[in-house]
């Protein structure tokens, strides 16, 4: 492996520069910036380390500053995720699962602090205005709580695992609701980056579809069942959702929402829910 650098400035992707695929080199460019767009950039280009087969370059890329990025510890607790899922090893499972604890710790303090009212019934999107950093912790929130549900299954096989996967899972799905209700809300966004927002929304949808294409599968008795608790499985909302997303090029989702598409075609579109 080539020497790295470690400036303190970032070198920002061009709109030239932004495909996903783009070929990834031995000699990299790392950035200690905190700022959000600059933190989302880095995840950006550990992704593309990634599909280039750089999987230790993207360890330690995310691994800079994943006690003080919420991006970053995002993006480290996925690396450990896919690792340890593709394993099936205990020590990777056991180092994913602690990775998921921390991250939750590192994004909880970026997060909106509510009130005991907001907490019990509800905050509203509407006239909140919250900063660019609790809009994305929202999001990162919902992403991780969905990563540690999974390996909570993975990891054991009894009943107490299982409610307690399923509660992770439903607490996900509600942020992601949640999240839904920031991005509709116009108010929320005036004066913004526009990046800061297409970010936003790449995210949320890319979460909201995924989870209304794998509700769709499920038996419809089970479905009707989820619906009663809050879910829901609308396929055809759900391609809507990740085709949106898989369109803004640039943003971080976007060619993961075309990995999906793409799976979803190859082996999923053909299961039917009975």
């Amino acid at each position: 492996m080539g020497e790295v650098e470690r400036p303190r400035s970032l070198t920002v992707l061009t709109e030239n520069s932004d495909a996903e695929y783009m070929d990834a080199f031995d000699h990299v460019t790392y950035s200690d910036s905190l700022d959000l767009l600059d933190t989302i950039t880095e995840v950006q280009i550990t992704l593309n380390l990634f599909m280039n087969n750089k999987f230790e370059l993207a360890e330690e890329r995310m691994a800079e500053l994943y006690d003080k990025s919420m991006y970053h510890s995002m993006g480290y607790t996925s690396i450990l995720f896919i690792k340890a899922v593709m394993t099936v090893n205990k020590q990777d499972m056991e180092k994913a699962s602690e990775a998921c604890k921390m991250s939750c710790e590192v994004i909880d303090r970026f997060r909106e602090r509510r009130s005991i009212r907001e907490t019990i019934f509800g905050a509203s999107a509407k006239g909140k205005k919250m900063s660019d950093e609790e809009l994305h912790a929202e999001l990162c929130y919902a992403q991780i709580l969905l990563l540690r549900a999974i390996l909570t299954f993975f990891n054991d096989d009894n009943f107490a695992s299982f409610i307690k996967g399923a509660l992770n899972i439903r607490t996900c799905y509600q942020t992601y609701r949640y999240c839904e209700k920031l991005m509709n809300e116009p108010s929320v966004w005036v004066g913004r980056n526009q990046k800061v927002q297409e970010q936003f929304i790449s995210g949320t949808k890319m979460g909201l579809g995924t989870f209304s294409l794998m509700l769709s599968i499920l038996p419809s008795k089970v479905l009707r069942l989820l619906e009663v608790v809050g879910f829901s499985g609308d396929k055809v909302a759900g391609m809507r959702d990740l085709h949106h997303v898989a369109s803004l090029t640039g943003t971080l989702c976007s060619p993961l929402a075309k990995m999906i598409l793409l799976t979803w075609n190859l082996i999923g579109k053909d299961r039917k829910a009975t």
